[in-house]
């Protein structure tokens, strides 16, 4: 499951936020982090660990609503202006390949090779990337991707719906007539995620 936005309080019962930090950036690297600091933390610290840490923004206590809803807005709206500009670069051998996650339609790996299906002058291309895995594949990858199947991540733009026959779930695609499976475990998300019919 990716996390897109974490409220970090750098003074947990537990431990330290900063430890928090570090060990969610090695999991999900592209979550925007904020930190939520008391009076008690000094402003030297939280620039310390605002630099150190990769951090987006900080609130101090007591928070309202209000703070919480204009960060929101600030990374919702940083999303839309970067996202025509995020790009998959994938190296293989002597080749680099750089394909725009606009236009990534879906990722499957087939018999241990990933390929990427794209969509470039209104047709459906498919790019044989080898040996590259899907888990290796998802960091680089913004919110608009969700896995639906152990070898398939589906880019949220192209789903048409997704629907169960013969207990066998599957989602349809724009541009494809094959339709893709998807395992029972990835229907709540996706539909949470993807907010698309599943029937």
């Amino acid at each position: 499951m990716r996390i897109d936005i974490v409220f970090v309080d750098l003074k947990l019962p537990d431990g330290t936020g900063y430890d928090f930090i570090k060990m969610l950036k090695e999991v999900q690297p592209t979550a925007w982090i904020i930190i939520v600091t008391g009076s008690e933390v000094s402003m030297e610290d939280e620039l310390k660990v605002f630099k150190d840490k990769d951090c987006y923004d900080f609130l101090r206590k007591p928070i309202d609503v209000e703070s919480v809803r204009d960060v929101v807005d600030q990374i919702y709206n940083k999303e839309i202006q970067d996202k025509d500009s995020s790009v998959l670069e994938i190296t293989k051998k002597a080749s680099v390949y750089r394909i725009p996650h606009r236009e990534i339609v879906f990722i499957e790996t087939i018999e241990k090779k990933t390929y990427i299906h794209y969509l470039r002058g209104g047709k459906l291309h498919k790019q044989d990337i080898g040996r590259v895995t899907l888990i290796r594949l998802t960091p680089s990858l913004d919110h608009r991707f969700m896995r639906i199947y152990k070898s398939i991540i589906v880019n949220k733009q192209y789903v048409e719906h997704a629907f169960s026959a013969d207990r066998r779930w599957q989602v349809k695609m724009m541009y494809m007539d094959e339709l893709l499976p998807m395992g029972k475990k990835y229907v709540a998300e996706f539909q949470l995620r993807f907010q698309v019919m599943v029937q």
